[in-house]
């Protein structure tokens, strides 16, 4: 049984969606750092601090976000459940759905189709699914980003305002997608590196491309974007043996940087008042 499980915090306080210090709008919270206003808890159970459960459709590797008195999730379902047996894909549906803070009612919930070419689950595939994207909210939409079926846009009721595909490719790692989509600068964007090795701003509006920057040292680059923080914002993203530093209006290059990261770049970066905070790779030892 999957379950979606609520703990007693202030974040359950039914309040206004514009405010920020008690939301937790996206991967890693509002701001990307990791932080709450919101008071900590310190001890928890199956039972202690439990407001209440509720049964999903299937597992999900995404976070919940929480707006207001709304909490936005996503899983999967039908297709990928067991790595011996895992079924078939053109049975595999991914889900959103909206709950309640307050008490764990479903108050709507959409069903989507599998892409023609997704990844087949195993392999790397197997170690986090088809639901493991994030969502993030900008206080009145709620986008969600489900790889090869593309970036969608939601309001608060459920209504689909646009979709955008970003891409069909497959690396030859056939990792499938795990990057969560990053609101900054007036804009939504999505690390598209499995699909078209590219970093990619939308318009949360309408979904317009407003820009994309593509390259192959994208693969194997998987951690989300960063807009750091600040008066004059770059859009970063870590990969295999860099970083880059975009400009979020056009995706011209501000900066780069060499590093020594090697293997699968998984972590996302971490922002600070004036600095970055990027780690990963792995080391290989040799044995005497």
């Amino acid at each position: 049984m999957q379950l979606l499980a609520i703990a007693t915090t202030a974040l359950l306080a039914p309040q206004d969606s514009g405010t920020l210090d008690e939301d937790w709008r996206g991967f890693r919270g509002t701001d990307g750092t990791a932080t709450s206003e919101a008071p900590a808890i310190r001890r928890w159970s199956d039972e202690e601090n439990v407001v209440w459960k509720t049964r999903l459709p299937g597992p999900g590797t995404s976070s919940p976000i929480v707006v207001g008195d709304r909490v936005f999730v996503s899983c999967w379902s039908g297709y990928g459940l067991d790595l011996k047996r895992p079924g078939n894909p053109e049975e595999l549906r991914r889900h959103f759905l909206c709950v309640d803070a307050g008490t764990g009612e479903v108050l709507w919930s959409k069903q989507f189709e599998p892409a023609p070419a997704e990844d087949p689950f195993g392999g790397r595939m197997a170690n986090h699914g088809y639901a493991s994207s994030t969502p993030v909210s900008d206080g009145e939409k709620v986008f969600a980003f489900f790889g090869k079926s593309g970036v969608m846009a939601f309001d608060f009721q459920g209504e689909l305002l646009w979709h955008v595909d970003v891409g069909n490719g497959s690396s030859k790692w056939l990792t499938g997608s795990g990057s969560s989509p990053v609101l900054g600068a007036g804009a939504l964007f999505i690390n598209a590196s499995d699909e078209s090795e590219s970093i990619i701003a939308l318009d949360t509006e309408t979904g317009e491309e407003l820009w994309r920057r593509t390259s192959n040292v994208l693969d194997q680059a998987y951690g989300a974007p960063v807009v750091t923080l600040g008066p004059d914002p770059v859009v970063t993203i870590a990969y295999l043996g860099g970083i880059w530093g975009l400009d979020p209006k056009t995706g011209e290059f501000r900066w780069t940087v060499k590093t020594r990261t090697n293997g699968a770049l998984a972590p996302t970066i971490l922002p600070g008042p004036d600095m970055l905070y990027s780690w990963g790779g792995q080391t290989r030892v040799k044995s005497h």
